[in-house]
């Protein structure tokens, strides 16, 4: 990485960037986004790439899926035909064709103004950082200075620097280590990036958006060491019809034979013909009154299939587990989201036959909500099933959550998870039937696998 401190330096040297834009010639317009581009690329302390990559990359960002090369450019003096034809055949003809640089070009639609220079600053950050580029460190006070002046007199500054001096050195070996590093990448962004990009947070504060990234990479590191089939079931198992309050029946039977006995939708329509307009009984009616009028009978059987709720009831004590312990790559909290992530997600796939709801219940203190980052990365993390209406959120006294559970448990077949840090202030409670107690410690690796396993195991025969 270098970094330039002198302010002519480093204004020349983001002049003589603009110059390397391989897709179409610089204009005015497109000089001022890429500035906005550039500044809030140096305003989150990233190392800048030579300016004109900023403009082919976002130019396709922005732009429409079919990217157009320009077949007439000027010729840079310094810029070696090589070199540049190595630029658009392994970088841009790569991010011309890439399905993740198309799938976010089409999630950057949905910001508008700042928020989608935002994005983008987001997008390029994220690819320095995959393909780990070392680029140049400078000042965003040279940006502001070339805002400033009009785009006409810029460019023109910028082609003299180059008449005068050559292009620098420096810009070359930057955008030979781009072509090198990128042609060696397979995506040139990761699931994670576009999620962020599509769930909105990838212009949210640092903080939240490293928290929500551990989480997603930490489930994804759980989900890989989990037996991808259901575990088998001891015994033989059978289904039979319960209370119809745990149970969703529907009819899977067809239309088998004509009787005289039914409901109204189930009516021949044939026998719509005995109606008229007249005031007095009509034929209809009268056959109504006799039980004449054919229905259409359904075969009896019924497909039946569980109601199954699953409660994490998460105690205010939980806020002690922003810790990271020696042997784990991130923090207890955050590895407990991820635990709880992969259940929800494994439980919905193993399970799929039957109707399942997830609560998730926030304890809050007496005049606190101490959880309420965790509860908020959830909703973005379960966003789909959350809308989906079987993911749901609550948040609950510490007096409270035992009638929940037990409501649950009178409506469909419920188990329940207490989990808590172990400390003083969560008091000894009378657990509801089918409640387990987990108790976060200090736990490697090896260990979180292995609860995990056995709540998996426990939930799903």
């Amino acid at each position: 990485m270098f970094e330039i401190r002198d302010p002519v330096m480093a204004r020349s040297h983001l002049l003589q960037g603009l110059l390397v834009s391989r897709i179409a010639p610089m204009t005015s317009g497109r000089l001022t986004q890429t500035l906005r581009w550039a500044k809030e690329l140096a305003g989150q302390g990233n190392a800048l790439p030579p300016l004109g990559f900023i403009v082919d990359i976002g130019g396709m960002l922005t732009s429409h899926r079919d990217v157009v090369f320009a077949t007439r450019l000027p010729v840079v003096s310094g810029l070696e035909h090589t070199l540049s034809r190595r630029y658009e055949d392994y970088v841009l003809g790569k991010f011309a064709t890439d399905q993740a640089r198309l799938r976010a070009a089409d999630l950057l639609l949905n910001y508008q103004g700042r928020e989608r220079e935002q994005a983008v600053a987001y997008f390029l950050s994220r690819l320095f950082e995959r393909v780990q580029f070392t680029g140049t460190l400078l000042s965003p006070g040279v940006i502001d200075s070339l805002q400033k002046k009009p785009a006409v007199e810029v460019l023109q500054d910028a082609w003299d620097s180059v008449e005068q001096k050559g292009l620098s050195s420096l810009i070359v070996d930057q955008l030979d280590h781009l072509v090198n590093v990128i042609r060696r990448v397979g995506d040139v962004v990761g699931p994670e990036d576009l999620f962020e990009l599509e769930s909105g947070t990838a212009v949210a504060p640092l903080g939240q958006r490293i928290a929500i990234r551990q989480v997603l990479q930490t489930a994804d590191l759980l989900r890989s060491e989990i037996p991808s089939r259901r575990p088998r079931v001891n015994g033989h198992q059978s289904s039979i019809a319960t209370h119809l309050r745990q149970d969703d029946q529907y009819p899977i039977g067809g239309f088998h034979s004509i009787t005289n006995r039914g409901t109204f939708e189930n009516l021949v329509r044939s026998e719509l013909a005995y109606m008229d307009n007249s005031e007095r009984p009509d034929l209809f009616d009268v056959k109504y009154a006799r039980h004449e009028l054919l229905y259409y009978s359904r075969d009896e059987s019924f497909f039946l299939r569980r109601r199954m709720a699953f409660a994490f009831v998460l105690t205010c004590d939980l806020k002690t587990a922003r810790f990271k312990d020696d042997q784990l790559p991130v923090q207890r909290i955050v590895l407990l989201l991820a635990c709880l992530c992969v259940l929800v997600q494994q439980l919905t796939k193993w399970l799929g036959e039957d109707s399942l709801c997830f609560y998730f219940i926030w304890c809050t203190g007496a005049d606190s909500d101490p959880l309420k980052p965790e509860r908020q990365m959830i909703e973005v993390i379960l966003r789909e099933q959350i809308r989906q209406g079987s993911v749901f959120q609550q948040t609950l006294g510490v007096d409270q959550w035992q009638g929940r559970v037990e409501e649950l448990g009178r409506t469909f077949f419920c188990r329940a998870m207490l989990v808590s840090a172990g400390s003083a202030e969560v008091p000894e409670v009378e657990l509801p039937d089918q409640t387990t107690v987990m108790r976060i410690k200090k736990w490697g690796w090896d260990e979180w696998l292995r609860h995990l396993h056995d709540w998996l195991h426990m939930w799903c025969v």
